[in-house]
């Protein structure tokens, strides 16, 4: 009776631990969910959120596996734009008092990632760990804030145009 005891404890702290050491969701904070990477079965197509519970095998081999983890929040981005119009400088040497000919445009854009595209995202590759997240976006919030800069001087550009 005894050796049973003995051996049904040690199961019961076995399970306990492979259990404990399998959740997934205990290692992701409330502000954020995670992505989780497998070296055996790739990305997993589900998100980790704290407060859901999340179990996986894969994590109880060392080193199988890493959380990328992505703010829920947006992130903001400041950006300053400067330049100047097309022919800028023929112009401002042909018209009297040298009148400038440049723009200026600050934005600051919220950024965040939705749970389905950023699974794509670390699928094909663009975000491998954690500090790709916060990159990937800044790359996104300076290639918009060029995109709308010259939507702007291409539009107020037409409507000059004789």
């Amino acid at each position: 009776m005894k050796k049973f005891l003995v051996f049904f404890t040690l199961f019961i702290l076995l399970s306990c631990t492979v259990f404990y050491f399998g959740v997934t969701n205990l290692k992701v904070k409330n502000d954020e969910y995670g992505i989780l990477v497998s070296r055996i079965s790739g990305v997993k197509d589900n998100v980790i959120e704290s407060g859901k519970f999340n179990w996986s095998w894969e994590v109880l081999i060392p080193k199988n596996t890493s959380l990328i983890k992505i703010p829920k929040k947006a992130i903001l981005f400041s950006n300053l734009t400067e330049g100047s119009l097309p022919s800028a400088e023929i112009y401002s040497n042909q018209i009297k008092g040298n009148p400038d000919f440049s723009y200026s445009f600050e934005y600051e854009l919220y950024i965040s990632l939705q749970p389905k595209s950023a699974i794509e995202l670390v699928k094909n590759g663009s975000i491998t760990n954690s500090d790709d997240v916060k990159l990937y976006l800044e790359r996104i919030s300076k290639s918009a804030c060029a995109d709308i800069t010259k939507f702007l001087i291409n539009k107020n550009t037409d409507l000059l145009t004789y």
